[in-house]
């Protein structure tokens, strides 16, 4: 009999570290509501999206990647959901040459809901000790993660439009996407990990302190 009782309240425990798991906490919660009011304000601002050329260069991928190195992927894919909404209603709201192509949710949305959860693992999987390298390192390639996942969806889905908006050969479109991906890309990645590494130290630490 007791041992019945202890199995049953086992199972109770067990159920409810898994009902805890799957809800926000109140910090996770606060964090997001920060993060999430600092993605609008940059995008409405017009600092989060910077026209170069036929695209935007990004810096919303910021407080994502923050959000999911400080406290983990369910943290970052939420605030990654808010960046690709708001991608998403500022390329119907503010078109631009390629705006078509972001208007698709699995491109404007869905990688910004993967590429923090990737740049989460890539930190975790870094075998070091010291915060700050790790951070560089995460946010860096996570920020190319992103600007791969959405530069080759493009090019999977939209290979004509993209030739026909840039007015350029059909058998150059794989060279002129991969172009973008490198100019854009790699910029905003020097960018995620200059800015995320300091911001994420200094929150890492205050709430781990807290």
């Amino acid at each position: 009999m007791d041992r019945t009782v202890l199995n049953q309240e086992e199972v109770k425990k067990v159920n409810s570290e898994k009902k805890k798991d799957s809800k926000f906490s109140l910090r996770e919660l606060t964090i997001i509501g920060l993060l999430a009011a600092i993605t609008v304000i940059l995008g409405i601002s017009g600092y989060g999206l910077i026209p170069i050329g036929p695209i935007n260069v990004t810096t919303l991928h910021v407080p994502t990647l923050i959000g999911a190195l400080v406290e983990g992927p369910k943290v970052g894919a939420f605030v990654g959901l808010i960046f690709g909404v708001y991608s998403f209603w500022q390329n119907m709201t503010a078109p631009t040459l390629l705006s078509p192509v972001f208007i698709n949710p699995i491109i404007s949305v869905l990688p910004r809901i993967i590429f923090p959860v990737l740049a989460w693992i890539i930190y975790k999987c870094i075998p070091m000790k010291s915060q700050g390298p790790r951070f560089i390192i995460a946010a860096f390639l996570g920020t190319v993660l992103h600007t791969t996942m959405v530069m080759g969806l493009i090019y999977i889905m939209y290979a004509d439009l993209f030739a026909n908006a840039l007015k350029m050969s059909h058998e150059n479109v794989g060279i002129g996407i991969l172009t973008l991906a490198v100019t854009h890309g790699i910029p905003e990645a020097i960018f995620a990990g200059v800015i995320v590494t300091p911001v994420a130290l200094a929150l890492y630490k205050a709430l781990r302190k807290s």
